[in-house]
């Protein structure tokens, strides 16, 4: 995993012919959450810099709505807290859409 500017991290795998590209973001606090304007700076990043074909956005915290609706519209995958901890409990998988 590689930080960027700023504190940001993400990574990158490449699944022949795919590309996934992850941005987590780590948040404190039970009322922390991820913003609509994270999701526009990872979109305008994730497939014309690092190539992406698959990007996902993964958190700790939760998703604004605001958040959730501009990454449906820009085709970027969602990993909340509540599907990280289903995970992470009972190894349910991710449900990426």
């Amino acid at each position: 995993m590689a930080a960027g500017r700023r504190g940001r991290k993400g990574c990158g795998f490449r699944l022949l012919p795919a590309w996934l590209r992850l941005q987590c973001k780590l948040r404190r606090g039970l009322s922390a959450v991820i913003g609509v304007q994270a999701v526009q700076i990872f979109h305008g990043t994730a497939r014309p810099d690092h190539r992406a074909t698959h990007p996902v956005m993964v958190t700790n915290a939760r998703f604004t709505a605001h958040a959730e609706a501009a990454a449906a519209r820009c085709g970027i995958a969602l990993a909340d807290g509540l599907a990280l901890r289903a995970w992470a409990t009972f190894g349910r998988p991710f449900e990426l859409a």
